[in-house]
């Protein structure tokens, strides 16, 4: 089986369903599902931070309880303002929306599809020609993805692993781990449905051994330090090939910095040749006009201090005209936003190991 073929199915939606209704509004369970509790409980995976902030953070509470919904929308086309002709088409999608209707936030949407393929299509193609050039053999990938969101890096992901399950000749050897954080309840508990269908698919293949999903619930920060203590104060060596940070602001304060405040927590869990993915989308109408210059620097201030290399990718993207988060207002007019940047950061600059006093 070619990634050919995988890919000729409709991806379906991360919360399990197969049926795709156009128009509908889906809301994501509240509470656990108790039909699926004892058999997630044997895959759950808690890393406990002794430091750990949700409880009393009002920001990050707020976030893990917040209600999530799923819309769906129609293809259309868009139009430009001025002269009326048609720039671009979008497909059928779904937009994942977090927060209570005073609050309401767009989180993702189907058009950052392509954004995710290609950052795990670089990566995992970089982690091919490493190999080869090293002549050490294909290796087993070790995947960590910061925050699960619509699940479209986590199905790429899961493609490329099992096109390398049934093409390559590691047989019954373990050809990848993937492992997702997700602070959010109610997507946390749709990511772990989306896990048991994938499970399944796996087990029908015959690659069940083959490929490992593993859940952290939780910040994305308390869950690298703590992976990070662990593997300093038990003398444990987990460390991951491909670390893809996307994750959503917690406070308006970190909007364009959200996925850069644990480069030197993350850089301690890669591997000397890994790779960091990130998200540097700035949503400017959504920030001061005065900050965006003050965000562009931290973030690039971050990679340096933390990484030897990067090198950025702009990725074409095709928003429906109602997203407001890939829209920005230039001279009174709202226009999308036609390429989101991608970082790829690699040579982890690994200094002595922070102290548990010095952790962030």
């Amino acid at each position: 089986m070619g990634l050919s073929r995988i890919e000729s199915t409709e991806r379906s939606p991360f919360f399990g369903s197969q049926n795709f209704k156009t128009g509908t509004e889906y809301v994501l369970p509240s509470d656990f599902p108790a039909d699926l509790k004892n058999g997630f409980k044997k895959h759950e995976y808690i890393v406990k931070d002794p430091e750990s902030k949700i409880e009393i953070d009002p920001n990050l509470s707020r976030w893990r309880n917040a209600p999530a919904k799923l819309l769906y929308y129609k293809g259309d086309s868009v139009l430009n303002p001025d002269t009326g002709i048609k720039e671009y088409e979008y497909p059928r999608g779904r937009r994942l929306e977090i927060g209570s209707e005073e609050e309401l936030e767009e989180v993702m949407d189907s058009a950052e599809e392509a954004w995710s393929d290609a950052a795990i299509d670089i990566t995992f193609d970089a982690i091919d020609r490493l190999d080869r050039l090293k002549q050490k053999g294909p290796r087993t990938i070790k995947f960590l993805e910061l925050g699960f969101g619509m699940g479209f890096a986590a199905d790429r992901a899961m493609l490329r692993l099992v096109h390398k399950a049934t093409e390559s000749s590691m047989g019954n050897q373990k050809v990848g781990e993937y492992r997702f954080v997700e602070l959010n309840q109610s997507v946390y508990y749709g990511a772990l449905r989306w896990m048991a269908d994938w499970e399944k698919m796996l087990e029908g293949m015959g690659i069940r051994n083959n490929i490992t999903i593993t859940p952290y619930p939780g910040e994305a920060g308390e869950v690298t330090r703590s992976l990070m203590r662990r593997n300093q104060e038990e003398g444990k060596k987990r460390k991951f090939d491909i670390i893809l940070s996307d994750t959503c602001p917690i406070i308006p304060d970190q909007r364009g910095l959200n996925d850069f405040l644990y480069l030197d927590q993350i850089k301690y869990l890669l591997e000397s040749d890994g790779m960091a993915i990130l998200y540097p989308y700035i949503p400017q109408d959504l920030v001061k006009p005065e900050q965006i210059p003050q965000i562009e620097n931290e973030q690039w201030r971050a990679i340096h201090e933390n990484f030897s290399h990067y090198q950025k990718y702009d990725i074409q993207v095709s928003p429906p005209k109602d997203y407001k988060y890939l829209h920005q207002t230039v001279g009174g007019i709202e226009v999308p936003v036609r390429a989101l940047s991608l970082y790829v950061c690699s040579g982890p600059k690994f200094d002595v190991f922070p102290s548990s006093g010095a952790v962030k």
